[in-house]
């Protein structure tokens, strides 16, 4: 585990949020901390991605927050780190410091009206570090901040040592939706791949140019104004006598590839991680394949069904979070925790819905509605799909007369569920 890519990482996943919000967001760490370290990279980012989100929402605009790792010390070949937040944020109440792990529990009435979430992650994050042998502490004041710390132990890799990914090659995911971002990003944590992450389609050709990749992967919803963002990159190519790298398209739509030109293959969202491994074998080396056996069918141009593919006709009146576990091939963990920042950003996403409604803006509407199902489809909520779906399809042909109780009793009815 390279200690100073997953912190990095951690901090830029949630900067663009910061900077939305005017909040002073800073990282540090001890330059001391040895690089490549022995333990479970993907758990301690959930822990740290928990605790930043959490940060970022109860901190107000213009307010600061520090993320700093620093080496308490080191004996032999152990090292002890310690992973610290401080917010200035609304700060929790001594009475409610005791509980804060519980499952479902929030600051109180006020904050469970004002700041989304299911109230899981804390919990979980709890557990995952006291299955690490330490705990989270958590020093708070009420409108001042809070600080959130735990130190944790780890071995330190031998200066031979290789850390070797499951694939050879890069990635490059260009992706808008938050939620989609954090579920491919698990998946391919789990292949120990290397990868980029943008949300900017305007961004995609200028991170192509300054760093190798093997593979990229954009968002249909990114080009769906046009098709420029193949078409630069084609024409860089070309221009520049490179050699071509294999473009796949992210949509819901599996004849959209025979739409554009200089696609190279389809994956079917929501992403389905059998899928995904199928992709990566098209076109990067897998290290667990012996060459010999390496079948040339696995190649370009495959076209990838989704398997779990939702039917609108069959319609479920409540949550199976087995659902998405299957679907993604993911721990209950993580699961829980991208359940938890789905509803962390819902009622932003349902405003923006009601809003284009209110204003009868029917192109709005039909974007807005297309976001919010994709990250529901991930997370397999077939009956917010459906209604989702309905909503894209008739804002198409101008229709903003939408009413959205049914889609609000659907989630409020689902987080009484998941508790």
């Amino acid at each position: 585990m390279d200690i100073y890519k997953l912190c990095e990482n951690s901090f830029e996943l949630f900067s663009n949020r910061a900077i939305d919000k005017k909040i002073d967001f800073t990282f540090d760490i001890d330059k001391n901390i040895p690089k490549c370290l022995f333990s479970d990279g993907t758990r301690i980012k959930q822990v740290l991605s928990n605790i930043l989100s959490n940060a970022i929402k109860f901190t107000p605009e213009n307010g600061k927050i520090n993320f700093n790792v620093q080496q308490i010390n080191k004996i032999d070949d152990i090292v002890k780190i310690r992973f610290s937040i401080k917010d200035s944020g609304i700060g929790i109440s001594e009475d409610k410091i005791k509980n804060i792990f519980e499952p479902f529990i929030q600051i109180d009435n006020e904050s469970n009206r004002k700041y989304e979430g299911t109230g899981l992650g804390l919990s979980i994050s709890n557990h995952i570090i006291n299955a690490l042998n330490s705990k989270i502490e958590v020093k708070s004041e009420i409108n001042k901040g809070t600080s959130f710390w735990f130190d944790l132990d780890f071995e330190i890799c031998r200066e031979n040592i290789i850390v070797e990914s499951d694939f050879v090659g890069k990635v490059l995911v260009a992706e808008e939706n938050h939620l989609n971002q954090e579920v491919i990003r698990y998946m391919l944590q789990t292949f120990n791949v290397q990868f980029e992450l943008i949300s900017n389609p305007n961004d995609v050709l200028e991170e192509y140019k300054k760093s190798k990749y093997d593979l990229i992967l954009i968002d249909n919803n990114m080009v769906s104004n046009g098709i420029k963002v193949f078409e630069e990159i084609l024409t860089y190519e070309k221009e520049n006598h490179l050699n071509h790298i294999p473009l796949v398209i992210l949509s819901t739509n599996n004849t959209i590839i025979d739409e554009i030109d200089g696609v190279d293959s389809y994956l079917s969202k929501p992403v389905n991680k059998d899928n995904l491994t199928q992709l990566l074998e098209s076109y990067l080396t897998n290290k667990s394949i012996n060459s010999d056996s390496f079948e040339e069918s696995t190649i370009a141009n495959i076209v990838l069904e989704n398997k779990d593919a939702i039917n609108p006709e069959k319609v479920e009146s409540s949550y199976n979070k087995n659902d998405a576990i299957n679907a993604l091939s993911l721990d209950e963990s993580i699961i829980d925790m991208l359940l938890d920042n789905f509803f962390l950003t819902l009622d932003s996403d349902l405003k923006k819905i009601q809003n284009a409604i209110d204003s009868k803006n029917s192109i709005e509407l039909k974007e807005s509605a297309h976001y919010l199902k994709g990250s529901c489809a991930n997370l397999v909520m077939k009956e917010a799909v459906e209604i989702l779906q309905d909503i894209e399809t008739k804002s198409k042909d101008g229709e903003t007369n939408f009413d959205l109780r049914r889609l609000r009793l659907y989630f409020e009815r689902m987080k009484e569920e998941l508790k």
